[in-house]
């Protein structure tokens, strides 16, 4: 007999992450017509001039107060990669950081503001870190300006027996 899997919600909110929360954060600053590419991780060979990856999410559980459900806190974390790339010099270096803090801004406020549970998938989201590259990496220097944002979500979700 196998045992069954340890419930987590960590599969769930990068699924949700994914396909409704950034999608409803894009919209919200482009519009219908937006051209931001997301995906599950690297996005390949895919390209854009705006990408949102969705990775590495990790997930601590300790045990919550006792109870006979014995329910458990979660603490899950999602990594998120903002790129945004325009062809052209040093004059585009201020507008893709720009453009990069617009689509941070718009996803924070998304799960700050407007769906703070995730789709019912956490108790709450909040924003808790990021860390901004700053400048064009040298390599892509001829070919155009590119700045990166790495942004950590961090969720609690308590989990009991119903789940």
């Amino acid at each position: 007999m196998t045992s069954p899997v340890p419930y987590s919600a960590a599969g769930p909110l990068k699924d949700y992450f994914v396909s409704t929360l950034i999608p409803a954060a894009v919209t919200a600053v482009d519009g219908a017509s937006s051209a931001v590419l997301v995906t599950y991780g690297h996005p390949g060979m895919e390209f854009a001039d705006d990408m949102i990856g969705v990775g590495r999410v990790t997930s601590e559980q300790a045990q919550a107060t006792m109870s006979p459900n014995r329910s458990r806190e979660e603490l899950l974390t999602v990594e998120v990669t903002i790129s945004c790339y325009r062809g052209g010099g040093q004059e585009q270096e201020q507008i893709c950081g720009d453009r990069a803090y617009v689509l941070l801004g718009a996803i924070e406020r998304q799960v700050r503001v407007n769906d703070v549970t995730c789709g019912n998938n956490v108790r709450d989201c909040f924003l808790t870190a990021h860390v901004a590259d700053g400048a064009t990496d040298a390599a892509f220097l001829a070919s155009g300006r590119c700045i990166e944002i790495q942004a950590t979500f961090t969720a609690r979700v308590r989990i009991s027996t119903t789940h």
